[in-house]
Order: structure tokens, then C-alpha cells, then sequence
């Protein structure tokens, strides 16, 4: 008796859910790796970023024979006129954007310094669209876009509503990071008046004010908001054990998440960060900052150093060198490496018998 047989063609069902099943299995062992290879080209850019940053210091420190200042943002009380130039616009001759410096330069030349801020809010600086234009080498490829919507608190006096972003701060040193007399809670971050992690207020014009604000000249990091020229000379703790520029990240207002919404935008005046607070630091949940209190003192604890960058950021050095810091770094190490001239070096910290140059 003949027999026919019929080739099958196709896949059964359990045989194909079979194939489905492998190919889930093979898409997630390999997502991760993609990811990480991903976050690893994104660190790496974001290194260039903070190399070329590192170049372009040195580079106006060779010409003009000292380094540029954080700002110059007197807040009514230092007795000299603000400046809107800061030192991300002051290095863009130097980053090739010799351009986009003379715009802002001509803007800042022809519009009347104001006495104070109160004076500025409308400033021609603060409605530029220039504003809105991305500096691509200040934001870290980790950062989501290129956009940041600035807090409706600080939108007020500091700039626009939205404004191309900032992921680098100038380092202000080991000070407090909000004047005392401003309400803001733990303007010290972590180093509350602690001998191993030092954190300096400064006394500007009879008010608990300091090197962060403006109020202060010649504080102790590379970058504070006064007009200074620190050379290499005022930097005896040496070029290798000082930082000069480092990472923050920014975070959606009203997000809960801590991150810098209040100063981001990079034309703000607000270009330094302090290193009392530890490196990508919960503050929210340390604090217990409700959202109308991070609306109002973001710019103390959230525009401090940070990154996207899993278990730490990264730092520009005084000799350009570009270091990866984990979060772990002790807050003496992070104070040390933020003072230029205290004589502290290493993780120790000895208070020092008189001020450094």
C-alpha cells in the first residue's frame, strides 16, 4: 500500500514560541552590554568636554598671565560693578568660538553694569537668544538634551524660562554654598563646621555671606563670583591637587529629583559649585526638602557636583588633567582637593595657622 508523504513547511507553534523565547533571552543578556558600551562612549565625550575645558584655562592663563574669574556677580554689597561675562564665556576664544564670544562680548559692552542684580533682571544679557543656543563642548552627551527648563523661583533674576544647559561648574572650594542669612538650610553641606572637612563662610560687608556669592574676593578655590586673578603662583597646594572645573547634571523642576534646575543655563551668572556637599549626594532625602523649599534653594545643594555617570564624576585639574572621583570620595579628600592654598594635600585635613595667598 503506497504511502505519500508531505513536507512540512514552516515552523510549528511551540517552535516558534521556542525562537521567540532564545531571541528574548539573547536581546536581554545583550541590552546591558549595549548600554554600558553606550554610557562608556558618553563618559568618554563628556572627558573630552572637560580636557578641552582644561586646555582652554591654560590657555588664557598663558595669555593673560592669571586665570579667568567664576563671575562677577556682586549681589549689591561688594562695592564694584557686575559683569555679566563668566568664566564659560571668558575661555570660548580658546574653545574656537571666537564668534559667539564677540556677540556676547558686544552685548556686555553696550548694556549698562547695574549696581546690583535688582538693577539687571531684564538686562539684554538675561533675554538673549543666545541664551537658548547650545555650547555643545559645556554638556555632558549623559545629560537628557540639550534644553533645561530653569525654576520659575530663579527665572525671575537669573535668566530666561528655558536655556541651553550647563554640566560644568567652576570649583568655589570648601564654602558655604548660600548665605546664612537667606533661610537656606545646611548652606554647609555636609562639612557643618567640622575640623576634618572644612567649610569656610566668609564675612562680606557685616553679613554671614561668602567667596560664593560675590561678596568675598580671593576665596580659596580657582573659581569663585569675584573679579580675581589667580595665577599659578596662588596656587601653592599644587596644579595636580586642585580642582578647577567639575561635573553637575540637571533635573526637571518639580521632578523630585536632586540635580540642578535653578542656575543651569549656560549664560547664568550662578557658574560654581562648592565641594561640601559630596559627590552625587542624596540632599533631598537628607534634608527633606518639600518642592516649593528645592525650588528655592536648588542652587545650594543641587548645582554642587554630580553626574550621570554611574558611582561618581569626573574633574578638570588645575594642570588639565581630567580624574574620575566615586561617590565614596571621603568629604576631607573633596574639601582638599577644592582648596588651592590651605596647605591641605591627601586625605587629612589640619586647620591652618594663617590664611593661605
Amino acid at each position: 500500500m503506497a504511502h505519500t508523504f508531505r513536507r512540512r513547511n514552516g515552523f510549528t507553534l511551540v517552535e516558534l514560541l521556542v525562537v521567540i523565547a532564545i531571541i528574548g533571552i539573547l536581546v536581554g543578556l545583550l541590552l546591558p552590554a549595549v548600554q554600558a558600551a553606550r554610557e562608556a562612549a558618553r563618559r568618554s565625550s563628556c572627558q573630552n568636554n572637560l580636557h578641552q575645558i582644561g586646555v582652554a584655562l591654560q590657555s588664557y592663563h598663558s595669555a593673560q598671565g592669571f586665570f579667568p574669574y567664576g563671575a562677577m556677580d556682586d549681589d549689591c554689597d561688594a562695592g564694584q560693578k557686575r559683569s555679566w561675562h563668566t568664566w564659560r564665556t571668558l575661555i570660548l576664544p580658546y574653545m574656537e568660538q571666537q564668534a559667539l564670544f564677540d556677540q556676547l562680548d558686544e552685548i556686555e559692552q553696550n548694556y549698562p553694569r547695574g549696581g546690583c542684580f535688582g538693577a539687571d533682571v531684564n538686562s539684554v544679557w538675561a533675554k538673549s537668544p543666545l541664551q537658548q543656543s547650545p555650547v555643545h563642548e559645556y554638556i555632558c552627551p549623559s545629560e537628557d538634551g540639550v534644553m533645561i527648563e530653569i525654576s520659575p523661583y530663579n527665572a525671575t533674576w537669573v535668566g530666561p524660562a528655558s536655556s541651553a544647559r550647563a554640566s560644568y561648574f567652576g570649583n568655589a572650594g570648601p564654602v558655604s554654598s548660600g548665605p546664612r542669612d537667606w533661610g537656606a538650610e545646611n548652606v554647609c553641606g555636609q562639612c557643618i563646621n567640622g575640623v576634618a572637612c572644612p567649610c569656610e563662610y566668609g564675612n562680606g560687608h557685616g553679613r554671614n555671606r561668602g567667596f560664593f556669592h560675590g561678596h568675598n574676593p580671593g576665596g580659596p578655590g580657582m573659581l569663585d563670583m569675584w573679579a580675581n586673578k589667580i595665577g599659578m603662583k596662588k596656587v601653592p597646594d599644587g596644579s595636580s591637587n586642585t580642582i578647577h572645573v567639575g561635573e553637575t547634571h540637571g533635573a526637571q523642576f518639580g521632578s523630585d529629583e536632586p540635580g540642578c534646575f535653578s542656575s543651569n543655563g549656560w549664560m547664568s551668572s550662578w557658574t560654581v559649585s562648592s565641594t561640601v556637599w559630596g559627590i552625587n549626594l542624596d540632599y533631598l532625602s537628607i534634608l527633606g526638602w518639600d518642592e516649593n523649599q528645592h525650588d528655592r534653594n536648588n542652587y545650594t545643594a543641587g548645582c554642587n557636583y554630580r553626574s550621570r555617570h554611574p558611582g561618581g564624576a569626573q574633574f578638570a585639574f588645575v594642570d588639565g588633567s581630567v580624574r574620575f572621583l566615586t561617590d565614596d570620595t571621603s568629604l576631607t579628600l573633596l574639601a582638599n582637593l577644592g582648596a588651592r592654598n590651605d596647605g591641605n594635600v591627601g586625605d587629612a585635613y589640619a586647620r591652618p595657622s594663617s590664611g593661605g595667598p
